[in-house]
């Protein structure tokens, strides 16, 4: 069944649920949230569909995630680089491919954490019981759904804030990776002096960040501790420019 214009998922309806599966392949395209199914004995996830339909996948949540980020590509050291690049320690991490952005409502460990494709959202407001989402919708009778989820909308507005940070430096880092390999759709040119100094001393930056994360994972599980300050120091030096000789 098509929900008509409005789900109110702080008060779980089953007379809502259009259908009940076994599994679910997640994109970017297909579907505008998940979360837990409140209730249920064995973990399930409640996913609601671009075209409006309420739909039960009998799997836990978590799992149909993981299996989704590594079908993505969507690389934890990378993601965690990111969010150390603009001080977002606070903000719970979303998985970010450019425009396309699915947001947690909360941290999400918590069983009251709601994932949220922002690029299919129109806009969202704050609400006496929660946070009113409003997504545009494909294909449907109505072009609009508005969902009323249990979460905080200071909490929503800051995590959607700063996916969108980081998928702007995502683009902006592409863009300039096209410039560097003479693409002739980039809209930088060789005389944009400031913008290229700008976009070659970020990624050097973002380098380091996300090659430190990935050392100290290596060295925390080979032998127990940190990179060393002087470890830290000479892999600074390691972003050389080419050199055949």
């Amino acid at each position: 069944m098509e929900i008509n214009n409005f789900l109110d998922a702080t008060r779980f309806n089953a007379n809502l649920i259009s259908e009940e599966l076994l599994d679910y392949q997640l994109t970017w395209e297909n579907f505008l949230l998940l979360m837990e199914r409140p209730g249920a004995r064995h973990a399930q996830t409640l996913l609601l569909t671009v075209r409006g339909n309420l739909l039960v996948v009998k799997r836990p949540l978590r799992g149909l995630l993981r299996e989704f980020f590594a079908s993505q590509c969507l690389d934890d050291d990378h993601n965690w680089a990111y969010y150390q690049f603009f001080a977002l320690n606070r903000r719970s991490r979303s998985a970010v491919a450019g425009r396309y952005r699915l947001v947690p409502t909360c941290a999400p460990r918590s069983h009251q954490v709601c994932w949220v494709m922002a690029h299919q959202l129109t806009s969202f407001h704050a609400h006496c019981r929660g946070s009113l989402l409003i997504f545009r919708r494909q294909h449907a009778t109505h072009s609009r759904l508005q969902v009323l989820i249990d979460s905080s909308y200071q909490k929503l507005k800051n995590n959607l804030a700063a996916a969108d940070m980081v998928g702007a430096f995502q683009l902006a880092m592409i863009e300039y990776d096209q410039y560097l390999a003479g693409c002739s759709t980039t809209t930088l040119q060789p005389i944009d002096y400031a913008r290229l100094l700008q976009l070659h001393q970020q990624r050097e930056r973002y380098d380091f960040i996300y090659q430190r994360r990935r050392f100290n994972r290596y060295y925390r599980h080979v032998y127990g501790e940190d990179l060393s300050t002087a470890l830290e120091q000479e892999l600074k030096r390691t972003f050389t420019s080419f050199s055949p000789y």
